[in-house]
C-alpha cells in the first residue's frame, strides 16, 4: 500500500481551490493508497506539514497548488526518496506546463500507478531551490504588487503586469560580471513563467543548465517578447552559476513569490535533485 498525502493550498489561483478527501477517494482506491489530505494555513503551515509527511514516511506528496506551493514542498524533499506530484491549481503553474501536468486526479493516478517518474534539476538562489525560475526587477515588482491584491487569476496578473510596467524603474545592479542599469533579468530552469508564457524556450530540466534573459530598459523587454513570443528567437543565455549584486529595494521573485533575502545573490544549477511523478 503507498502512502500518499495530498497537501492543498487553498488559496492558490483562486480564492476557493478546493479539494475533497471524497474527489479522492473516488480515483484513488483504500486498497492501493493511505490517503492524508491537509489544508495549509499559511507558508510555514505548509513547511510544517510538508515535514510531518516526511517524518511519517509519506511516500508521495501531491502539490496542490501552483509554483509558489511546490516551492515550498519541493525544498523539503531536495535528495529524498519522497517523490513529489503536483495537482496543478496555482495562477502560472510553469512547472507543471513544462512537464505537461494536467489538473486532472484520473491523470495523476495513471501516472503514479504507472510509476512515471523522473528526476529533474533545479537552482538555488543563496541555498533557497527553484524549480520554476528566479526573478528580479519588473517581474519581481509584478509579483510584489500580485501578491498584495486579494483577488487571483489571469486578470488580475495581467493588471499587475501594466500598472508595473509603466512605474517601475530600472537601476544599475551587477550582472554577468558588468554594472549597467537593468529593467528585468529572469534565470528559468523551465521554459514556461506561466500561463503558457515562455521568454526561455530552450531551458530543459535535465541539462544541469539555468537560461539567464534580460533587459536593460522597457524598450527592451517589448523587443525580446516580440522577438520570443511572436518570431521564436531566443534571447537566454546559458549558465551553471552566477552572482548578481543589487542596490537594497530591487524586488526578487523567487517560483512566483516575492522574495526577502539580503544580496548579493548567488545562483547556481543542481542536476537530478527532485523526484517528481508525470
Amino acid at each position: 500500500m503507498t502512502r500518499i498525502a495530498f497537501l492543498v493550498n487553498p488559496i492558490s489561483g483562486r480564492q476557493e481551490n478546493v479539494l475533497t478527501i471524497e474527489e479522492v477517494k473516488s480515483i484513488f482506491s483504500e486498497q492501493d493508497f493511505e490517503i492524508q489530505l491537509q489544508y495549509s494555513s499559511s507558508k510555514e503551515n505548509l513547511e510544517y506539514l510538508t515535514q510531518s509527511c516526511i517524518q511519517n514516511k509519506v511516500e508521495i506528496i501531491v502539490a496542490c497548488g501552483g509554483d509558489g506551493t511546490i516551492n515550498t514542498i519541493a525544498n523539503h524533499l531536495i535528495d529524498s526518496s519522497v517523490s513529489l506530484a503536483v495537482l496543478p491549481r496555482g495562477s502560472g503553474n510553469g512547472l507543471a506546463t513544462h512537464l505537461n501536468i494536467k489538473h486532472s486526479l484520473p491523470r495523476l493516478h495513471e501516472n503514479i500507478s504507472k510509476s512515471k517518474y523522473k528526476l529533474i534539476d533545479c537552482g538555488s538562489v543563496n541555498g533557497i531551490y527553484f524549480f520554476s525560475n528566479f526573478a528580479l526587477g519588473y517581474p519581481a515588482d509584478v509579483i510584489e504588487r500580485y501578491d498584495k491584491d486579494n483577488s487571483r487569476g489571469f486578470i488580475t496578473y495581467f493588471k499587475h503586469s501594466v500598472l508595473s510596467f509603466l512605474s517601475f524603474r530600472r537601476k544599475k545592479i551587477g550582472l554577468l560580471e558588468r554594472f549597467t542599469k537593468t529593467y528585468s533579468v529572469l534565470i528559468s530552469n523551465t521554459k514556461y513563467m506561466g500561463y503558457d508564457l515562455s521568454l526561455t524556450p530552450g531551458a530543459k530540466l535535465d541539462s544541469g543548465k539555468l537560461e539567464l534573459v534580460h533587459a536593460n530598459s522597457r524598450l527592451g523587454l517589448i523587443r525580446i517578447m516580440i522577438s520570443t513570443l511572436l518570431l521564436g528567437n531566443n534571447h537566454a543565455q546559458t549558465i551553471d552559476s552566477t552572482v548578481i549584486e543589487v542596490p537594497y529595494g530591487f524586488p526578487a521573485q523567487i517560483d512566483g513569490e516575492p522574495l526577502q533575502l539580503r544580496p548579493p545573490y548567488v545562483i547556481s544549477s543542481h542536476v537530478s535533485k527532485l523526484k517528481v511523478i508525470a
